[in-house]
């Protein structure tokens, strides 16, 4: 007559069922209304705008390929490893 877990499990389940689920979007909205909106007072020219663009692309090919070689290292260390294994 030990049936404790799968009871206590069924239970759970059905006060579970009874409670009404909120919306997802009336929660996303009400989490955006308490953010602060964001203010800019400085507005960039387009020379600027092109020179951020190229440096965050610049920056994101080396995250790229630090990313790439990292993997790289990786997979030839483990294929060492099981090398040296057998």
């Amino acid at each position: 007559m030990s049936f404790g877990g799968s009871v206590s499990a069924m239970i759970t389940s059905i006060k579970n069922n009874q409670r009404k689920p909120k919306p997802t979007f009336k929660k996303s909205v009400s989490t955006l209304r308490s953010s602060a909106p964001l203010k800019f007072k400085k507005k960039a020219s387009p020379q600027q705008l092109h020179t951020i663009r190229k440096q965050l692309q610049k920056e994101n090919k080396r995250e790229l390929v630090l990313g790439f070689v990292a993997c790289s290292c990786f997979v030839l260390l483990i294929c060492y490893l099981i090398n040296t294994i057998h």
